[in-house]
């Protein structure tokens, strides 16, 4: 099942304490979502838990 929705963009740049809102800006674009298998995404969530497990086990021994 594919949803879409409509994402409004807006660029707001800060620069030396100042905000610029340039008047070229994206708008009312539709954004097709399609869902990602269950299996994937968990699979993905536990590769990158054991990846910050033994990134901080290493920052410990050192």
């Amino acid at each position: 099942m594919k949803k879409n929705f409509v994402a409004s963009v807006l660029l707001i740049i800060y620069i030396f304490g100042f905000i610029i809102i340039p008047t070229v800006f994206a708008d009312n674009k539709i954004i097709e979502l399609i869902p990602v298998p269950e299996p994937a995404s968990l699979f993905l969530l536990g590769v990158g838990l054991v990846g910050l497990a033994g990134f901080g086990r290493k920052k410990i021994k050192k």
